[in-house]
């Protein structure tokens, strides 16, 4: 599931990124799972940031894909593709199904979830750790 997004850099000294999380209570094997952004900045069909084999996710864990720079950021992997001011971004499970997505239509500084939420807010960012929400909750 998708956690965080985004798009503008914001106040963290890093690129633009996307986090995913295991909500479920057992791990969940990503190997071939992938997303792709749907009108950023690259060219059309657009490319796609595609797991490993042997990628596994544990419950409640927070994998962070960033934009490719000049230096990898430890812990995270890195996608050669920049998320627009106006895009989307789908996460597709092996089988090239859409399982999760997320639309925005003006950049976006730091965009997730809060606990038990479907729905997407503005919040605080927080790369590869867990959401801080308005309420003080976490997820």
């Amino acid at each position: 599931m998708i956690n965080e997004i985004n798009s503008n850099n914001g106040l963290l000294d890093i690129d633009d990124y996307v986090e995913f999380i295991n909500p479920t209570s057992a791990p969940v094997n990503i190997s071939g799972w992938s997303f792709v952004n749907a009108t950023g900045n690259g060219p059309t069909p657009r490319p796609r940031f595609t797991w490993p084999a042997g990628t596994i996710v544990q419950p409640g864990e927070i994998i962070a894909v960033d934009t490719m720079g000049t230096t990898p950021d430890a812990g995270t992997s890195e996608f050669p593709f920049g998320l627009g001011s106006s895009d989307s971004v789908f996460l597709h499970n092996a089988a090239d199904a859409i399982v999760d997505m997320y639309t925005w239509t003006a950049h976006v500084t730091s965009v997730g979830r809060c606990p038990g939420a479907t729905a997407f807010t503005a919040m605080v960012q927080t790369y590869a750790l867990a959401n801080v929400c308005g309420d003080g909750g976490t997820l």
